[in-house]
């Protein structure tokens, strides 16, 4: 994270693990991701890291009414 913005608070903050090979980092653009969300509480090194986690499966491409229909979620933000 950049010292110059605000943090996020620790309920706005997704991780995204992607299938396979993964994509390049991308920053201060709006992504979309479909995938499986699972909340619960994360830990590194006894910290609190999270809450929320999705196993990304594609990127780009496809709608709400797609992820609804498929019953996936659907993730837009940015990642930075």
């Amino acid at each position: 994270m950049c010292g110059y913005i605000i943090m996020p608070r620790i309920n706005e903050w997704v991780a995204v693990k992607m299938a396979g090979p993964g994509v390049r980092p991308l920053r201060d653009i709006p992504i979309h991701i479909e995938g499986r969300r699972h909340v619960g509480e994360m830990y590194e090194n006894g910290h609190l890291t999270g809450l929320h986690l999705l196993d990304g499966e594609k990127m780009g491409g496809g709608g709400a009414a797609q992820c609804a229909a498929s019953g996936k979620h659907q993730v837009t933000g940015t990642n930075g």
